[in-house]
Parts: structure tokens; C-alpha cells; sequence
């Protein structure tokens, strides 16, 4: 069977308040360093990057799912 091969992040979103201010800070820094990097990125931080078969896409999703919900309860 051939893989088929993906990347997959675990990211955290802030709230809308945090993203505003670090938005307004991105543009100031947009202002006087035009090409700077990763400036029209969504605000987020990345705790985990991980490469996966594609096959495995829903299994992955559901698991990380399960565990999100386990840890809001």
C-alpha cells in the first residue's frame, strides 16, 4: 500500500480579544518591516507538528477530538 503522507498540526486559538491585540501588534511590525514573515498568519500557537498517512485522516481527528472534549469536562 502506498502512503500517502500529510501534515498535521495541534494548534491552540486564542480569544478574539488576544487575537486583537496581537493583530495591532502585527501591524505595527508590518509597518516598518514590510516583508517580514508570517505576518498574514493566523494568530494561533502551534504545540505540536506531526506527519501522518492520510488513510489514518479521520482516526487521527476523532482521537484528538475524544481527547479535547475529555479535557473540557
Amino acid at each position: 500500500m502506498e502512503l500517502n503522507l500529510n501534515k498535521y498540526g495541534v494548534l491552540w486559538i486564542p480569544p478574539k480579544s488576544v487575537i486583537e491585540i496581537i493583530e495591532f501588534w502585527k501591524m505595527q511590525v508590518r509597518s516598518v518591516e514590510h516583508n517580514a514573515i508570517y505576518l498574514n498568519h493566523p494568530v494561533h500557537c502551534t504545540f505540536f507538528l506531526f506527519i501522518a498517512d492520510k488513510f489514518e485522516e479521520k482516526e487521527i481527528i476523532s482521537k484528538f477530538e475524544d481527547c479535547c472534549n475529555s479535557l473540557s469536562k
